[in-house]
């Protein structure tokens, strides 16, 4: 017999609930942020602990990808088997709901670099608004790095060139953010993590573009 095909997830499936499930796995990001910058400095014991407590955003986020539609779980799984940056380009663009999914999961995220984002200008009001929203991606991208290897090591901690590798890649990340910040003040188009931060210093062409997501 001819096995029949697949009935294909319907609309709302896609757009509402593979929507919600990125929003959710994104969610877990955030308290991995803090507990990864308390990581940087416990050399990993921070994560541990919270562990022992209960905290799994890397088993959480596994049983997530379960709830995404079965079109949305293959794209995904392309995406994810691709070997080396060029395949791995090819199969998101071949697969556009992955790179519009990652935009999503990784949304939440901007709140806690806001935060980070003001506190800096708070203590240092001359930083100026792109130079904070870059330290704050970077804190967040940072902490996030930290905790995902600890993760990833037998002994649950975070050997101090672990430690060292995570910071610079958050600081990296922050003078990236940065220095596209302030090119797009200069071409008065909106910067996402500056606007959340609520410190976009660009025109009025703000309200209309954003130069990042």
């Amino acid at each position: 017999d001819v096995a029949a095909p697949a009935e294909r997830s319907g609309l709302v499936r896609r757009a509402l609930g593979d929507t919600s499930v990125s929003l959710l796995k994104g969610t877990m990001l955030v308290p991995e942020f803090g507990v990864g910058l308390a990581n940087l400095a416990t050399g990993g014991y921070a994560g541990k602990a919270a562990e022992s407590l209960g905290f799994r955003p890397k088993e959480a986020r596994a049983e997530m990808e379960q709830w995404y539609s079965p079109e949305q779980q293959a794209a995904n799984r392309e995406v994810q088997q691709a070997q080396g940056f060029v395949d791995t380009a090819v199969a998101a663009v071949r697969n556009p709901s992955t790179i519009l999914h990652s935009a999503i999961e990784s949304a939440p995220s901007l709140i806690p670099a806001g935060v980070v984002a003001r506190g800096a200008l708070a203590l240092a009001p001359r930083v100026g608004g792109a130079l904070a929203a870059g330290i704050g991606e970077g804190a967040v991208s940072a902490g996030q790095t930290a905790e995902q290897v600890r993760q990833e090591t037998a002994d649950g901690l975070l050997t101090g060139k672990q430690a060292a590798l995570a910071g610079g890649s958050g600081a990296l990340t922050g003078l990236i953010g940065a220095v596209a910040g302030k090119i797009a003040n200069r071409l008065g188009i909106g910067d996402i993590d500056q606007l959340v931060a609520g410190v976009q210093q660009a025109g009025p062409k703000a309200q209309k573009s954003l130069a990042r997501a």
